[in-house]
């Protein structure tokens, strides 16, 4: 899109507090929103339109240095803008013109990609912060079983021991039915705890040979 602008400056800091569109193509309207904007100043246009937009193109028409930037525009429904500015005519005109595109679908594509990632990495902390806790979890409640685990299996032993002096078919089979439920709950817990040890343990990948 291509706009001529001049220039309106505070002549005793030297700073640019408005410029005028001297010549719009039908594009203008389209990208940014102003209507008749041909000939008017950008401060009548937009009032709130911001202080940079200014000072980029004052300098521009000062130096004769062009520029490609982007930046903002809030006062223009929230748009972004990728523009190239240089100067035209003569150096004391301070004309400069214009060549920009509306880039406020990227900008929000970006910006919404930017908060999915965010999102993201938050998501991934918390599941990682549940994992610690299941780990620790894991640990702890595999050493506390294990301890009262090992005196009923320790006491069911000694009382299938004993059942070889007094032999009680009865007793003798409920006795072994303790004690294989208690060896079954004990590699149930060794499982638990190996599972809490490795998961603390670094993944490594070898490499193919």
């Amino acid at each position: 899109m291509l706009g001529f602008a001049s220039w309106n400056s505070n002549f005793e800091t030297g700073r640019p507090v408005d410029y005028r569109f001297l010549e719009v193509n039908p594009a203008f309207e389209r990208q940014t929103g102003l209507i008749q904007a041909e000939g008017q100043w950008m401060r009548t246009l937009a009032p709130q339109h911001e202080q940079h937009w200014f000072d980029i193109y004052g300098a521009v028409a000062l130096t004769g240095e062009p520029i490609r930037f982007e930046n903002p525009a809030h006062a223009l429904q929230d748009r972004w803008f990728d523009v190239y500015a240089f100067r035209i005519g003569e150096p004391d005109r301070r004309e400069v013109a214009i060549l920009f595109s509306d880039i406020t679908g990227r900008k929000q594509s970006e910006a919404a990609l930017q908060q999915a990632n965010r999102e993201r990495q938050q998501t991934s902390k918390e599941l990682q912060r549940s994992n610690d806790d299941l780990e620790q979890f894991a640990g702890i409640a595999g050493h506390d079983l294990r301890a009262p685990l090992s005196s009923v299996i320790r006491f069911s032993e000694l009382l299938v021991r004993r059942q070889k002096d007094t032999p009680d078919a009865g007793t003798q089979e409920l006795v072994s039915h303790i004690l294989e439920s208690g060896k079954r709950m004990v590699r149930l817990i060794d499982d638990l705890l190996r599972y809490a040890t490795i998961s603390q343990t670094p993944l490594t990948v070898a490499a193919p040979v």
